[in-house]
């Protein structure tokens, strides 16, 4: 059977490589995308939606991670903003929370500020 070996430097060069993605990515996830607010208002038509909706402004969370990854301060500033947008329904999806002990009592004190819509605020 003929083996290929790969040499000492083939070796080094792709396991910095490999490391680097690593860091990379886990400073991206740990150090920007939670904390990246995005605002985005468009008009969407839908077919046969309900004349009552019709005009709505419909808000979309996602990703909030209450708990140590992402500041308090940084989500009631986000909530503020989204209040000031005075949502119609407001849409909770994604990791609503980071896992660590006392993450429940966090997360209720947290509810308080969280944005609800003037029709109705749904969570999955």
């Amino acid at each position: 059977m003929n083996q290929k070996l790969i040499s000492r430097r083939t070796f080094i060069r792709t396991s910095l490589l490999a490391a680097g993605g690593g860091a990379g990515a886990l400073w991206y996830t740990q150090g920007i995308e939670p904390h990246w607010l995005e605002l985005v208002e468009r008009p969407l038509a839908i077919d046969h939606l309900p004349e009552p909706l019709e005009g709505k402004r419909l808000v979309h969370l996602s990703d909030l991670h209450m708990g140590p990854r992402v500041s308090d301060d940084y989500l009631v500033s986000v909530f503020e903003r989204v209040k000031e947008l005075a949502p119609d329904i407001v849409v909770y999806t994604g990791d609503f929370t980071s896992y660590y002990p006392g993450i429940y009592q966090h997360a209720e004190r947290m509810m308080e500020y969280l944005p609800r819509g003037q029709l109705a605020t749904l969570g999955i």
